[in-house]
């Protein structure tokens, strides 16, 4: 079963997510006084995204959720019982993050769940990994050469977010895994998913093809590297 949204809608600008992040940003410590009541109309806006009939909507406000971790319990309770997959995706993988321990039974159901697609059960094995549950990382692993990409990509990204660097291996075989039916752009996409994953791990050598892709042709892989290179830190490409 195909992701329901492809790398294409996941690098779409949401207003929702953008306009949380940087509300709840400047509503630290630091906050100018105007800004005083920042958090409580940033909470308000994702409460109602939560509830919103575009699932892509749902989406994005459990994301966005990661940033006020004390409010996003209820929220992930919500998408775990979500109707579209992704937003169950969503819930499963801010489970993980902020190791909402609570929710592990649902993870471990939704994990061996034979219905849910490829991806849903690939995001339950890592929020029950990430909240110390003994999970089979073979079968997250086998699915970094499955026959979706964005199966492949979202899985590459889940093992950048485990403390699991035994898996470096897998994933530079995984790199070379044959793409033979994808369009270039595509397969540049599912290679820096995984190059990501890497870095993310300690394997410092990937730096160097993500510094390469900021200069590609193709806007959706300049675009997406570019951000990668901005969440690594990368002081060295800032002049770039």
């Amino acid at each position: 079963m195909k992701t329901p949204f492809s790398r294409r809608d996941f690098l779409r600008v949401s207003g929702l997510a953008v306009a949380c992040v940087m509300v709840l940003a400047l509503a630290g410590p630091s906050a100018a006084a105007p800004l005083q009541d920042a958090e409580p109309k940033a909470v308000q806006i994702l409460l109602e995204a939560s509830r919103s009939d575009d699932p892509l909507l749902r989406m994005h406000a459990i994301e966005a959720a990661k940033s006020m971790p004390d409010r996003a319990l209820p929220m992930v309770q919500l998408g775990l019982q979500d109707d579209h997959p992704a937003v169950r995706f969503a819930a499963l993988v801010t489970t993980g993050r902020l190791e909402f321990n609570s929710l592990v039974p649902q993870a471990l159901r939704l994990a061996e769940d034979a219905e849910q697609p490829d991806f849903v059960q690939a995001a339950a094995l890592f929020a029950a990994g990430r909240c110390g549950e003994d999970v089979d990382l073979g079968r997250l692993a086998a699915m970094l050469w499955d026959d979706d990409l964005n199966t492949r990509a979202n899985v590459a990204m889940l093992f950048g977010w485990m403390d699991e660097p035994t898996v470096i291996p897998v994933l530079l075989d995984a790199i070379e895994a044959p793409m033979t039916r994808a369009k270039p752009s595509q397969r540049e996409l599912v290679r820096l998913q995984i190059t990501e994953a890497l870095l993310n791990l300690g394997y410092e050598d990937s730096l160097k093809a993500l510094r390469g892709a900021a200069y590609s042709g193709n806007n959706e892989v300049r675009i997406m590297a570019t951000l990668m290179l901005g969440r690594a830190g990368d002081g060295g490409m800032e002049a770039n």
